[in-house]
């Protein structure tokens, strides 16, 4: 009487003792250097470090190979340091986000995100090395830290309809790297346009991203 239906709504119950993992690859690697950002309005980045957000925009794109510049267009993203605590900065230590503009008369860069002052940042390079590099490297992680002598009872991917054969050239990449490192496992899963899942400990709500949840 009182339901009423939601477009492209799913709800799934499951009763019983089960647990729940989910990780999410990002599928970007950090190019260039990280700055500490000295100045920012909300989601404007001005200076980062000693000079302005677009040069070092533009310092990290010159530190690309040339073939790796040729593919960068439209795949240049921002990540935000996850943990400030860390000597050396690598790939999956960042939240991901969007670049929505940049302004070379100004320096100022725009993204998709809240910056604060003093707040780690670093650009991020989306290719399909780096994609199929994050995912195999969460993977593993999760088989290491949870499953290393029992095996999941299924696993359920949201993919990026960003990812597939548009990114890879090839379709079930993703798909094929979860039975990889874990043979005979019940999967499904679908494309999405925006997957939801934890970096660190906090869930967000992601793009360009495989998020997988694995049942235990």
């Amino acid at each position: 009487m009182d339901r009423k239906p939601v477009e492209g709504g799913v709800a799934i119950a499951l009763q019983g003792d089960i647990g729940f993992h989910v990780i999410v690859s990002q599928g970007c690697r950090p190019i260039g250097t990280p700055y500490t950002v000295t100045g920012a309005d909300r989601n404007i980045l001005y200076t980062l470090g000693s000079g302005s957000a677009y040069q070092a925009l533009a310092n990290a794109f010159e530190s690309l190979s040339e073939q790796e510049r040729e593919r960068a267009h439209g795949h240049i993203f921002i990540g935000l340091a996850v943990s400030e605590y860390r000597d050396e900065f690598r790939q999956g230590d960042f939240l991901v986000r969007n670049i929505l503009g940049a302004d070379p008369s100004s320096g100022a860069v725009a993204i998709g995100a809240l910056v604060r002052i003093g707040q780690t940042l670093q650009y991020q390079l989306r290719d399909p090395e780096s994609a199929e590099r994050s995912l195999r490297r969460m993977l593993q992680a999760e088989k290491t830290e949870h499953f290393h002598t029992r095996q999941p009872l299924a696993a359920l991917a949201s993919l990026c309809a960003g990812r597939g054969k548009g990114l890879f050239g090839v379709a079930g990449k993703d798909a094929g790297l979860i039975q990889e490192l874990f043979p005979r496992l019940p999967a499904a899963g679908f494309f999405a346009s925006g997957e939801i899942g934890p970096v660190g400990k906090p869930n967000y709500l992601h793009g360009y991203s495989a998020s997988v949840l694995f049942l235990s």
